[in-house]
Formats: C-alpha cells, sequence, structure tokens
C-alpha cells in the first residue's frame, strides 16, 4: 500500500463513529486495500463510495445488524411491488390515451413530459421484474433510475398541479427505503421475490384492466384495490411465527403508509387512511386468529398421539 492510499483509507476510516473505528478499522482498511489493490480509477472510486456509503450506514443506525435497517430490508420488495403496478398503469393509461381509447381525444405520446413518464414507468417496472428473479443489485439500480426520471417530471409540472408539492416527498419516500435496504441483506429470498411478483401483480391487474374497458372494478387505479392486496399480504406474513415475520408485517405497514402517501398525493381520495386501518386491522385479527387456532390444533393432535 502506498502513502496515497493510506492516506486515502485513514480518511475513509475518520467517517466512521469512534468508537466503530476502534474496533473494525484494521478490519475495514485490510478489506479496502485488498479490494482497491491493482484496480484502476473507477474501481479504487467505487470501493471508496462502498466504505463511504457503510459509514453513513453505521452512523445513521441501518445497517443489517440494525432493526432499523433489517425493517428498510423487510419493506423494500413491497415498496418496488407497490411503485412498479403504479408506474405499469400509468404507462398503459398513456398507452391508451394517445389511441383516444381513455379520457376522450387523443394525446400525442411523445410529448415530452410523457415520454419522460413512459421512461420512469418502463425502468420502475422493469426493476420489479428484477426484484422477482433475485437480481436485487440491478433491480434496485432500475429503481432509483425510475425514481429520479419521475422527480424530474414532477419537479417540471410543479406549476401545473395543485398537488405537485406532495408528489416530489412521496416519490423521495419510496425511494429512500429502497435506496436503505442494507446491501448485505438484499430482499432475494424466496418469499422476498414472491411476495414482489404478487404485490406487483394483483395491484396491476385490476387497473390495467379497467383501462382496457373490462367492467367490474371501478375506481382500481385509484387506491382502494392495493390496499386489498396489502392486507392480505399482511395477512400472509402475519400467519407466521419469529422475529423475521414481525419485521416483513411492519415492512408491509410502511408500504401501506407509502401507498397512502401516494394515494394523498394524487388527491384521488383523502379518507382511504381509513379503510386501511380497517382492512390491516381485520388482517391482523385474521391471522392471529388463524395462527392460536393452529397452534392449538397442533397441540391436541400432539395430545393425542401421546396418550395413544
Amino acid at each position: 500500500m502506498t502513502s496515497t492510499d493510506g492516506g486515502r483509507t485513514a480518511r475513509l476510516l475518520r467517517l466512521y463513529p469512534a468508537a466503530y473505528r476502534q474496533a473494525h478499522g484494521d478490519e475495514i482498511a485490510a478489506i479496502h486495500a485488498e479490494a482497491t489493490a491493482g484496480a484502476g480509477p473507477v474501481g479504487r472510486l467505487r470501493e471508496d463510495a462502498d466504505v463511504a456509503a457503510h459509514a453513513l450506514r453505521v452512523r445513521l443506525r441501518v445497517t443489517s445488524t440494525d432493526p432499523a435497517g433489517r425493517l428498510l430490508a423487510a419493506a423494500a420488495p413491497y415498496a418496488v411491488a407497490g411503485s412498479a403496478a403504479w408506474a405499469a398503469l400509468a404507462v398503459v393509461r398513456i398507452a391508451a390515451e394517445s389511441r383516444g381509447g381513455w379520457g376522450g381525444a387523443a394525446v400525442p405520446l411523445l410529448d415530452p413530459a410523457r415520454l419522460l413518464l413512459l421512461i420512469a414507468g418502463a425502468a420502475t417496472a422493469v426493476a420489479a421484474v428484477c426484484a422477482a428473479a433475485g437480481r436485487w443489485r440491478s433491480g434496485r439500480a432500475l429503481f432509483l433510475a425510475g425514481a429520479v426520471a419521475l422527480l424530474v417530471h414532477h419537479l417540471a409540472a410543479l406549476d401545473l398541479y395543485v398537488n405537485g408539492a406532495l408528489r416530489v416527498p412521496a416519490v423521495v419516500a419510496v425511494a429512500l427505503v429502497v435506496l436503505g435496504c442494507p446491501p448485505d441483506l438484499p430482499p432475494t429470498g424466496r418469499r422476498d421475490r414472491a411476495a414482489t411478483a404478487a404485490v406487483a401483480t394483483a395491484m396491476f391487474v385490476p387497473g390495467a384492466a379497467m383501462y382496457a374497458g373490462v367492467p367490474g372494478l371501478p375506481g382500481a387505479d385509484r387506491g382502494w384495490w392495493a390496499l386489498v392486496v396489502l392486507a392480505a399480504a399482511l395477512f400472509a406474513v402475519l400467519r407466521q411465527e419469529g422475529a423475521a415475520a414481525r419485521f416483513r408485517a411492519a415492512g408491509v405497514l410502511v408500504a401501506v403508509a407509502l401507498h397512502l402517501g401516494r394515494v394523498a398525493a394524487e388527491a384521488y381520495a383523502y379518507d382511504l387512511a381509513v379503510v386501511a386501518a380497517v382492512l390491516c386491522g381485520a388482517a391482523a385479527l385474521a391471522a392471529v386468529t388463524v395462527r392460536r387456532f393452529r397452534t392449538r390444533t397442533g397441540a391436541a393432535a400432539e395430545d393425542r398421539a401421546v396418550r395413544r
């Protein structure tokens, strides 16, 4: 290690809290030196950024060993799924409007604002596909790219929307949840991937069917159907036991809050919070009841087996 490399590593280590640096500084320095040995400028910059990001996580207490980090990792699949469903619905609606199939006269597809919204929607939808396939790193990068495109779209249209000021923090909140997921705790397990695919599909299909002219689901794109899906997800995770299930349940509730923020930003239904409370409360009660019944049934079966 050259003196220049040593000085850069020392500066990076100073980003950590003193106690953490004293306990793990030598290990971090050794790993960083090994990772940057023979690396080019781009490789060294990437490794430096990784160390700086980890130091920030340690200071904010959102690492994979912190409760906040585990909560963000549990909420990330549902945040990606919900955002992807809304983004894909926006793409479907724009496509329908460009043909004059929704809301009257046809709207030019290549309008700059709509084109930016299409890019954001496509990137976010593909991000959900990557997450469901277990490629979380690629999915997160695509999701954040889509979030940036959506922010640019909303900021450019602030003078056109009375509620535009609410859309920006709604996008930022979802992006922070996904970005805050610890990189060493990616939600790529079977349950996380299944949840991403199932929630995104269940949120998207009813709204897309409505845009296609299928009757029976009025307002499916306005928020209530998504809450039904998230309540079902809450019921599914609460039926499980253990700390991991509790973090997943908390993650679903974070996704519910993010969804309500998005709905409020779109000015669709401000009283949807009451619906969310009722649905989530009913789901939690049903899940606890099912779990207790299953526990009692299992105990009774064991008791009968012992008596025999």
